[in-house]
């Protein structure tokens, strides 16, 4: 099964393409480098094959982390189905996520909040 799923992968149709998304998703032996690969082209493709690669990336711990500059792209697609997968992807890929893609300054731009609340609380007490 896992070889025939890997000979797919070499497959151009967005029907077959979709069909490794959705196998992979489900199927932890399934989910190989190369099942891995379709999901990161599809989101490239049209809406059927971004919708499942999205669904995919979804459904498989870590790679959501890993396309993180990809799904941010898509949460604001005209597509309500590609935005609200995106959304789920982005949340379920978490702040470590976030925190890895920013610059240093924008690290430290988002930490001065926290930093002033906690300054605060420590003044007070």
């Amino acid at each position: 099964m896992v070889n025939a799923i890997n000979q797919a992968c070499s497959r151009k149709e967005e029907a077959v393409l979709c069909a490794i998304c959705e196998a992979a998703a489900i199927a932890v032996p399934l989910q190989t480098t190369q099942t891995l690969k379709v999901i990161k082209l599809c989101l490239k493709k049209g809406k059927r094959a971004k919708k499942a690669s999205l669904e995919a990336i979804c459904s498989i711990p870590g790679l959501a982390a890993e396309l993180w500059s990809e799904i941010v792209a898509f949460i604001s697609d005209e597509d309500r189905n590609i935005a609200r997968l995106a959304s789920v992807a982005a949340i379920k890929a978490g702040l470590n996520a976030e925190v890895i893609t920013l610059t240093r300054h924008e690290k430290i731009s988002y930490s001065r909040p926290f930093i002033s609340v906690e300054t605060t609380a420590v003044k007070t007490n």
